[in-house]
This record gives C-alpha cells, sequence and structure tokens, in this order.
C-alpha cells in the first residue's frame, strides 16, 4: 500500500478502528483473487467470492470493497465457475466437533438429541473445553446505503401487569442481572443474583429466581455455590444462556453454559463452555452481551469480538472483530437482524443466513451527528430507535428511511427501550414521543437501574432497600391522559400542527447559493405539513455557518501506528435549522461536516483534494430533515412533571419552568 506508484491509495484517519485491516488480511489470506467479467466483456475486477445465493455473489475487490453482483450479470465463464465450485464443494461429513459433556448420541438414523446433566455440569471441578473462533469473518466494516427489509415481528407481544416482589437483603458485592422474560403469557420474568468473594467475606453464590405477575413472593429456580450470571432465555425452545464461573468484580472470566427447563424451575445444563483466551495473562474475557438466537445458537460479545456459537455442538458460525469501544449491539425479536453502531449511526446485518452464508451487512441506518448511539428495535420489528446525546432519530426498515427525528433540551441518557411501538423511554430523557418530537414526562431512573420494557410499562430492579423486582406502568395516570389528548391531535396543546402557517429565513455565507437553500427549507416544511405565508408569527430559519480549521492527521492503511503520517485541512461547514416564536426556541436541528475515518484516493488525487471533499455546504441537508409536525405550545411543554420510584410505586412531582 506505500508504493507510489499504485495509482489508488487508502488512507487512514489515527482516531479511526482498523477493523478492516484485519478484515482485508484474513480474508485474502483465506481464498486467492480471481478476475470477474460481465457478460458485455467491458467489465473486469480482480476479487475474491465472499458469499453466494440463488441469485447474486458477494465479492471482496482488492481495494477492501464488497460488491453484490447478479449471477446473470457475470460473464459465462465466471457462470460456469460458480456451478462447478459448487459442485466441489468439501466433503460435508468430514471432521467434526466432539459432543460436549452432558449430550447423549440417539439410535443411528436420528439426530443427536442434547440431554442435560442437571446442575452437575455447574461443578466447581468440570473441565469445559474452550470455545473455537475459526468461524467467518464477517464483512460489516463498509458504507452501504440501507435498503428497505422485512420487520422481524414476533406472533404475540407480552402482555403488561404490575408486580412488586421483594428477592433479598445483598450487600455490595452482589449482581444483579436485568429482568429476563421467560413466559409473556403471565408474563414471568427470571433474575439473577451473584456474589463475588471479597477480603472481608470469601462467600460465593449463584442464585436465580423466578417472579410471575400476582405473586408476591419469589420462587428460587437455582441455588449454587458458585457465580451464576444469567443473560437471556428462548422463550419457544425454552432454553437460557447464562455464565458461571466469574471471578472478579469486574465480572470477567467465567464459562458459558446453556440450560434447558428454567421456567419449569428445575433446570438442567445441555452444555458449557470456556470462553476464547480463557488462560492468556492478563484481563480475562469479558462477556458484554449475549443473545439467544434459537434452542441452540447464541450471538455473544466477548470483549470487542462478537461470535455466533453452536453451543450444543461447539461450532463457530461466525465472527465480528475489533467492535469499538463503547458499542452496545442489539438483535431483533426472533434473531433476524443484529445492529452494530457506529459513529453517525449504525450498520444492520442479516443472521438469515449465518451457517449457509455467513452473516451479510445489509447496510448502513444514519444517524444526525457523530456520536455513537444505543439502538433498540421496536416491539413490532418495523422501527430502529437511535438515541445519543440529546438527539433521537427512528429508522422505518420498511421504508428505509428515518421517520422521525429530533432534538431535545436535556440530555437522553441510558436508551432504557420501547414502550410500546409508539414512546422510548430514556433515563435523563425521560418518555419521548419520536412523533411529536418531544419528552411527555421525566421518570426518574438511575444509571445503575437494570430494566426492560414492555408495551404498557417497565420491569426493572429497585435496590432502594432491598433487592426487588418491580413492574411500573408506563405511561401511568397522570400521563396517559395527556398522551391521548397529543395523540388526537388535540390543537389547545400545540404551537403548530400540519395546516399551520410558518414565514421562512435564511442566514448564509456568500459562497452559498441561498436560493438553493430556501426551496430545499420550504421542502422541508411542506414535508411537515406546514403552509408558508410571509406574515407569519413563527419563523423557521436556516442558518449555515463555518467553523475554525482544524488539522486531521492521516496515514496510508499497513503503516506502522508509530511511523509518520501525512496532514490535511478543513473548515468545517455547519447547517442548524430552527423554529422560533420570538425569542422563544420552540425545535432545533444541526449537523457539521464530518470527514470519514477511511480515505480512498483517485488517481493523482492529493489527501488534501480527497478531504476537501467533504468541506463543501450542503444545501440540500434542510430538505433530508424531518421536521415534528406537531410541537407543543411552550406553555405545555414547561409543564412537563417527573416521578420517580417510592415504596414500589410512581411518586409525582409537577414543576414549571
Amino acid at each position: 500500500m506505500g508504493n507510489p506508484s499504485v495509482h489508488h491509495r487508502a488512507w487512514l484517519a489515527l482516531a479511526a478502528s482498523v477493523a478492516c485491516l484485519a478484515f482485508t488480511c484474513r480474508l485474502a489470506a483465506e481464498e486467492p483473487f480471481r478476475t470477474w467479467r460481465d457478460r458485455s466483456g467491458s467489465y473486469e475486477v480482480e476479487a475474491k467470492l465472499l458469499a453466494r445465493g440463488e441469485d447474486k455473489v458477494q465479492l471482496l475487490k482488492r481495494d477492501g470493497r464488497v460488491v453484490s453482483v447478479p449471477v446473470s450479470a457475470l460473464s459465462e465463464a465466471d457462470q460456469t465457475f460458480l456451478r462447478e465450485s459448487a459442485q466441489a464443494e468439501p466433503n460435508p461429513f468430514a471432521g467434526g466437533t466432539p459432543l460436549p459433556a452432558g449430550t447423549s448420541s440417539s439410535p443411528a438414523g436420528n439426530p443427536t438429541v442434547p440431554a442435560g446433566q442437571g446442575l452437575t455440569l455447574l461443578g466447581p471441578t468440570y473441565e469445559a473445553r474452550e470455545l473455537p473462533v475459526d468461524g467467518p469473518l464477517a464483512a460489516v466494516d463498509f458504507e452501504e446505503p440501507m435498503p428497505p427489509v422485512e420487520p422481524d415481528t414476533v406472533a404475540a407481544q407480552p402482555g403488561f401487569k404490575p408486580l412488586a416482589c421483594l428477592l433479598e437483603q445483598l450487600d455490595a458485592y452482589a449482581v444483579v442481572s436485568a429482568p429476563i422474560l421467560i413466559d409473556p403469557a403471565q408474563p414471568a420474568f427470571a433474575v439473577s443474583v451473584h456474589r463475588v468473594g471479597n477480603a472481608v467475606d470469601p462467600a460465593t453464590f449463584g442464585r436465580v429466581y423466578l417472579v410471575r405477575a400476582g405473586e408476591k413472593r419469589p420462587f428460587s429456580a437455582l441455588n449454587i455455590s458458585g457465580t451464576f450470571h444469567m443473560f437471556d432465555h428462548h422463550v419457544p425452545s425454552g432454553r437460557s444462556l447464562a455464565v458461571v464461573g466469574v471471578d472478579s468484580p469486574s465480572q470477567r472470566g467465567g464459562d458459558v453454559v446453556l440450560l434447558n427447563n428454567l421456567a419449569s424451575g428445575a433446570p438442567d445444563v445441555i452444555a458449557r463452555w470456556k470462553l476464547p483466551g480463557w488462560d492468556r495473562p492478563g484481563f480475562k474475557p469479558k462477556v458484554e452481551f449475549a443473545r439467544l438466537l434459537d434452542g441452540n445458537r447464541a450471538l455473544v460479545q466477548v470483549n470487542f469480538s462478537l461470535h455466533v456459537w453452536d453451543l450444543v455442538s461447539g461450532r463457530s458460525l461466525m465472527k465480528v472483530e475489533q467492535l469499538r469501544a463503547g458499542s452496545k449491539v442489539q438483535v431483533s425479536a426472533n434473531g433476524k437482524y443484529l445492529a452494530i453502531p457506529k459513529s453517525g449511526g449504525c450498520r444492520l446485518v442479516s443472521l438469515e443466513t449465518v451457517e449457509s452464508m455467513g452473516a451479510q451487512l445489509l447496510g448502513t441506518v444514519p444517524f444526525p451527528g457523530t456520536l455513537t448511539p444505543e439502538v433498540d428495535f421496536s416491539p413490532s420489528g418495523g422501527q430502529l430507535a437511535l438515541v445519543a446525546g440529546n438527539q433521537f432519530a427512528v429508522w422505518d426498515l420498511a421504508a428505509a428511511r428515518t421517520a422521525h427525528e429530533g432534538t431535545i433540551a436535556n440530555p437522553c441518557g441510558r436508551l432504557v427501550g420501547w414502550v410500546g411501538d409508539r414512546h422510548l423511554l430514556t433515563q435523563l430523557g425521560g418518555l419521548i414521543d419520536p412523533a411529536l418530537g418531544m419528552p411527555l414526562w421525566n421518570y426518574g431512573l438511575s444509571s445503575n437501574d437494570l430494566a426492560r420494557t414492555m408495551p404498557g410499562g417497565v420491569v426493572l430492579i429497585d435496590n432502594t432497600r432491598a433487592t426487588a423486582l418491580l413492574g411500573l406502568p408506563i405511561p401511568h395516570a397522570p400521563v396517559r391522559q395527556v398522551a391521548e389528548q397529543l395523540s388526537k391531535g388535540d390543537e389547545r396543546l400545540m404551537i403548530l400542527r400540519p395546516g399551520s402557517e410558518v414565514r421562512l429565513a435564511v442566514k448564509s455565507l456568500p459562497e452559498v447559493d441561498e436560493a438553493a437553500i430556501r426551496n430545499s427549507l420550504q421542502k422541508a416544511v411542506e414535508k411537515a405539513g406546514w403552509r408558508v405565508a410571509s406574515q407569519a408569527p413563527i419563523e423557521v430559519l436556516a442558518t449555515i455557518t463555518r467553523g475554525d480549521e482544524q488539522t486531521l492527521k492521516f496515514r496510508e492503511i499497513g503503516a506502522p501506528l508509530s511511523g509518520p503520517y501525512d496532514t490535511a485541512s478543513i473548515r468545517p461547514y455547519r447547517a442548524s435549522l430552527e423554529v422560533r416564536q420570538g425569542n422563544q426556541l420552540l425545535w432545533t436541528s444541526s449537523s457539521t461536516n464530518m470527514v470519514p475515518p477511511f480515505l480512498r484516493l483517485d488517481e493523482g488525487e492529493s489527501l488534501q483534494q480527497a478531504v476537501a471533499k467533504f468541506e463543501r455546504a450542503d444545501p440540500a441537508y434542510f430538505e433530508r430533515l424531518t421536521i415534528p409536525p406537531r410541537i407543543l405550545r411552550p406553555e405545555v411543554r414547561a409543564a412537563v412533571g417527573r416521578s420517580r420510584i417510592a415504596d414500589g410505586v410512581w411518586r409525582d412531582f409537577f414543576t414549571r419552568n
């Protein structure tokens, strides 16, 4: 890559992840490149076959980019190559992985059926084998536009019922899991509690409690002498996923276990596996996220890597390496899609073909700004929420567009999740209605609250006095009436609604086309359902300004991090939109030019020229904005109240700014 005679060079910003380096090198070592041609013979490319479907193939080009090509567009020679290579697949019965302890073989002609071994596999002397990491590396570190996709829907959503159940008195060394749904019909939840020994008290324990709606006492489903942390439960199969044997306050180390029949209160263990790198010096591996895709397969984040494992056979089905620090991945309801947050959005990956073709990158969902958002799929599976800073966005999966986006006055804090398909619950921003672009109520949740949302409420762990599991309604009575009025479009509450009149204003720089800005702004306003009138009392102001000059540092891909680097400068433009009534700010949104972490230089192009492409003002920014069609009156917005938990219920506080 460092040869100056090469026509195309790739440059890497110092602050960027090096995930693509590992991806390119590993794939190049697995299969040689070949020349592919189209049917006309006019185009060709040096690439390797990543994956094949019925009518398309994925090719990895030498510049590190992945393209999807219809098989029908390929030359006859390439189509013949695909047919012959498909017929020359390696023996599917070669090799294999020994069955984990705790499985038994069925008679000949029948598949192997996992046979639980009670809780014997949880014993402290059991020596588990290490999970492999030889699965295919998923090609997900690319920018692709997001196409329409089918929602990942569930057959029946759980019904919310209030809960108030005391678990036990715990000290500061105990760790509690988030509530995990195990029976949507009742509903019923599982909560694991474990304690790591310390200098004062060396005792350790691991327990699982089952809590059913309407019952004041929990049922103890598991009680062992070692630590046990539960991560997920797959309702259709009755399987549960946990880690046993973590041995430090940071929850590192331990083995992955697959359990059966937890909901019955008499679980047994199907398999137990060591985490990759468990015996390396330094920090032990840590499970950051774990989710069952079905009764056998689990998606597990270990440190900064994602893996899909078949926990019965012990096979590695997929891996994603070099996740960005702080990225909190999410999986859709039935395990169909994987969302991987990134700066300025998230990448959506299909897991449907993980065993046959590997995970497939679908595209990138955009997010306003440059922060890395937290994400969550809506209960119906049709929407993806993205939240960071004081901004939020909702992506419509079927329409492949941003349905709502907005900025609120206060930071959102942690994204707790969707409350039904209409509202988002955040730690600091409270209950947000994306369609209105505003918070309806502030529900006081600490940063340590372990909670899961569901249609009609939130189920959380309360450690105010003793550890209790609470199910609290959201929105509760004082908020529900306001929410219903807003959903019906009560004009008394709104200062702007479809049909309202606004006037347009533009502030710009001499080098920017003001007419283009005004045209873009008018389209955004009309999309919101407002009408433009020159004498309207409410102003919609579009502004483009320019920031101070910044110096960016780059190095060529493959160059040592301690080596020399090149620099390029940029003076970014900032575009902002404000909706005002006099001095009162009603709504705002903004964006600033950003240079991507990876740059590809065309033939004869300098680094500065490549950076300058991202320096241009963008009048069309305003047309792409989604302005909320309804905005509350300032006095209504100022009367948003707050609730906090006291004695197992919401206690309300009404304030007026």
